[in-house]
């Protein structure tokens, strides 16, 4: 359902400084953890307003949309961005489609997941060093993979995971089932060192934009890093446990003559690491039963 845009002046004036007086619709999209997304259209043409809460991500995006276009990735093209009135905003051009769901028919679905991934997984990232999230100068931000996973769970961040500690203190996130997690996964973090690909970060089907059962896109790049791309593989089993994404993507990656060296390995700490991310952000958000969920999905790890 549209609204209009009266009932939002801040937003307003900063698509009439970009564009004219033409806008005909503007929806707000639920926010998110690090942005708020607004889409409106403007003579006949559909676009995505993003608000960013840091001026970094703003950047990192600029420079991967970038690098994602020529390497023919399909991705929203960049109109405009800037900082105005206190925030750091991007315009861009909207898919085609809508994102996919989990009744959609995976079976017809998959081998586009696959190929889109495998496009990703073999960006060109020679020119570029480090690893984990990427820089606003398309650089790593950490030395090292194992750096970038003792980073992932340091006590004292700045952002969305501020005082995260203190979700020890509360009912729902334990501590000595989380750190029984965390040594497995750092015990086998030493399979993923040295893999470093381009990894979107947060692959899952309602970041997976289509129409008529054809993918258009992929979106929500916000979590980009370098890495292992089985990084990619195991976000998208957890999402989707009850399908064979761990054999099927394996096998495909094989075919493909991509590393798969100690595949096994490198699923589980990178499954472990997207579980524990789960369950302190579902602690965080007082979600019990998705909570309980995860705690399953490790334990058949």
């Amino acid at each position: 359902m549209s609204h209009t845009i009266e009932h939002n002046d801040k937003i307003l004036e900063l698509l009439q400084k970009v564009f004219d007086n033409h806008i005909t619709e503007y929806i707000p999209v639920v926010g998110g953890n690090i942005k708020n997304v607004y889409f409106f259209r403007h003579r006949n043409k559909d676009y995505v307003l993003s608000v960013f809460t840091e001026h970094t991500n703003n950047m990192h995006n600029k420079y991967l949309n970038r690098r994602l276009i020529q390497n023919n990735i399909g991705v929203k093209q960049l109109i405009s961005s800037g900082y105005d009135e206190g925030c750091y905003y991007e315009i861009h051009t909207k898919l085609v489609g809508d994102p996919y769901r989990r009744n959609d028919n995976l079976n017809r679905l998959i081998p586009q997941l696959f190929r889109n991934l495998v496009t990703i997984h073999r960006v060109d990232v020679s020119d570029s060093t480090g690893y984990g999230w990427i820089k606003h100068n398309g650089q790593g931000t950490y030395p090292s993979f194992n750096a970038f996973l003792e980073g992932f769970f340091q006590e004292v961040q700045n952002g969305f995971w501020e005082n995260w500690y203190d979700l020890f203190m509360g009912d729902m996130l334990n501590k000595d089932i989380f750190y029984g997690f965390y040594d497995r996964m750092m015990m086998l973090s030493k399979f993923c060192e040295g893999k470093r690909y381009l990894v979107h970060g947060d692959f899952h089907l309602g970041n997976v934009i289509g129409i008529h059962g054809k993918i258009t896109g992929i979106i929500d790049w916000d979590n980009a890093l370098y890495g292992d791309y089985v990084y990619d593989i195991s976000t998208l089993q957890m999402t989707l446990p009850n399908y064979p994404i761990y054999d099927m993507f394996h096998s495909n990656y094989v075919d493909s003559k991509i590393d798969t060296h100690c595949f096994l390995e490198r699923f589980t700490c990178l499954s472990i690491l997207r579980g524990l991310d789960a369950l302190r952000f579902y602690a965080k958000k007082n979600k019990k039963c998705a909570y309980e969920s995860v705690i399953r999905y490790l334990k058949l790890l």
